[in-house]
């Protein structure tokens, strides 16, 4: 074997094992940090290997953790679990699993410690199959009150599940998901009177009746901010990356769905036109036509607006008619039964102009490829505080959960340059009206792959290490050729 050859498989193999080392130091170091964490009945929780642990109730009938550190709500978190082992199944056994984002360590879910509290069951697979989440709110010196509980499709056992949850930055009110099924407190008088969380904990309780039923095991990931760039805040599982084009966004494929919403931090100037340049770079699975999956874009005078049924906002949503063609719904309340309208030869991977703004009479108006696409006479510039609007992007990937999801790109500016005017002689609806604007067909992107990759710490210090080497063999290569 050449020389030059031995040297650099030599270099090779230098850099696989380094990589390795420093793979398994992230481990380490990761998993041991993420099991101080947690205070409480930490003789249940165990390392795992995804920086995060293990909370096996085994054979106790009731226990809890907690973390030695709070956590600002007002900022956001986002908490991941998987639930492995649950003791049994809602109706027949008393057994729950419970999330606490509170401002004590009480592991009570029934406690008086101000917060929000989520207790989950595993629900009957032959009555309402998927996961039931009991909700509290424990209001500064009150008892908690209960809150309608949410439903999953999604079973709780082996699923992929998360939790996050965001103040207003004004105050008003706290944004909660599960696993995309976001609530919105801002008309809540109980959460109102939350108006402080910037020293919350997380409490972790299980409960079963009898010590004698299989044990709550759950992994708990660590805890994370909200994903955020410079511009952008997400909410659900969306993961943000901002370049030239704009912000792209990817919303990670997990089994129980990645519906999520995704904010621009900064208010925008409602007297100025919202240019809003939107590709679809990927589409969840299609079944038929009645698959309700979506993505709309919304101008709101609220911060993190998620409801594209909202009648005090603008919004324009896009839905999929066939795998190649997309329906679209414009104006406020945009998804009213029976006013999609087909886009005249736009599909998935063509870019869409998108504008939001108030012509000379000040009727809202919103416009699609240069073309009025919709309007409201009923949303004024005066609703807006201060003439400040906030913009959200919302998806929703249907009914069943997929392992394809949305992604897209987008970009915002803001213009002096006028909406065209309303004219009355187009659809005489107060809330959608106009025709889909024109643009060149594209080859659909449609749903050609879910997966991404991540270069680790590692592996960039290893392909440096390679690199290096083989720069320094052909250096001396070319002296010994010399001489």
């Amino acid at each position: 074997m050449p020389k030059v050859v031995k040297n650099l498989l030599f270099i090779c193999l230098g850099a696989c094992f380094i990589w390795i080392l420093s793979a398994c130091f992230l481990w380490l170091s990761a998993s041991a940090e993420s099991v101080r964490d947690w205070e409480g009945g930490t003789d249940y929780v165990e390392e795992n290997g995804r920086a995060g642990i293990v909370f096996n109730a085994g054979e106790q009938t009731f226990l809890g953790i907690y973390t030695n550190k709070t956590y600002n709500m007002n900022e956001g978190i986002t908490i991941r679990f998987r639930v492995n082992s649950i003791p049994g199944v809602q109706g027949e056994t008393d057994a729950w699993f419970a999330f606490m984002l509170q401002n004590g360590a009480d592991t009570n879910p029934q406690g008086v410690t101000t917060g929000f509290k989520f207790l989950m069951r595993e629900s009957n697979p032959d009555e309402n199959p998927g996961m039931a989440i009991e909700r509290f709110i424990c209001v500064p010196d009150g008892n908690p009150v209960a809150k309608t509980p949410l439903f999953s499709s999604v079973p709780m056992l082996g699923n992929e599940h998360y939790i996050s949850i965001v103040q207003r930055s004004d105050g008003t009110g706290f944004l909660v998901s599960i696993d995309g099924d976001v609530t919105d407190y801002y008309d809540d008088s109980d959460a109102f009177l939350i108006d402080d969380l910037t020293e919350a904990r997380v409490v972790v309780t299980a409960y079963k009746a009898d010590a004698g039923l299989p044990p709550w095991e759950v992994e708990i990931d660590e805890i994370e901010p909200l994903t955020e760039t410079e511009a952008w805040q997400a909410f659900g599982t969306a993961i943000l990356e901002e370049s030239e084009n704009g912000l792209h966004v990817t919303e990670k494929p997990v089994q129980s769905g990645a519906d999520s919403a995704v904010f621009l931090k900064q208010s925008v100037n409602i007297e100025k036109t919202q240019e809003i340049k939107l590709k679809i770079d990927q589409v969840p699975a299609f079944t038929d036509e009645f698959t309700d999956a979506y993505i709309g874009v919304i101008l709101s005078k609220e911060e993190y607006a998620t409801d594209i049924n909202a009648t005090d906002a603008l919004i324009a949503v896009f839905k999929l008619k066939d795998r190649n063609t997309l329906v679209g719904n414009f104006g406020q309340g945009s998804m009213a039964a029976g006013l999609d309208r087909e886009i005249a030869s736009v599909r998935p991977g063509d870019e869409l102009n998108i504008a939001f703004g108030f012509d000379e009479n000040e009727v809202a108006v919103i416009t699609l490829n240069g073309s009025v696409a919709g309007h409201s006479k009923n949303i004024k510039p005066n609703n807006f505080l201060g003439k400040k609007g906030y913009i959200s992007i919302v998806t929703f990937n249907g009914s069943s959960p997929t392992r394809c999801n949305w992604a897209y790109t987008i970009s915002i500016s803001e213009t002096d340059n006028a909406v065209p005017a309303w004219q009355e002689d187009g659809e005489n609806d107060d809330n959608n009206g106009g025709n889909g604007g024109q643009t060149t067909e594209a080859p659909s992107q449609g749903c050609s792959s879910c997966s991404g990759s991540v270069v680790g710490t590692g592996t960039l210090f290893a392909a440096a290490a390679v690199l290096l080497g083989v720069v320094a063999v052909l250096k001396k290569k070319n002296k010994e050729n010399r001489e």
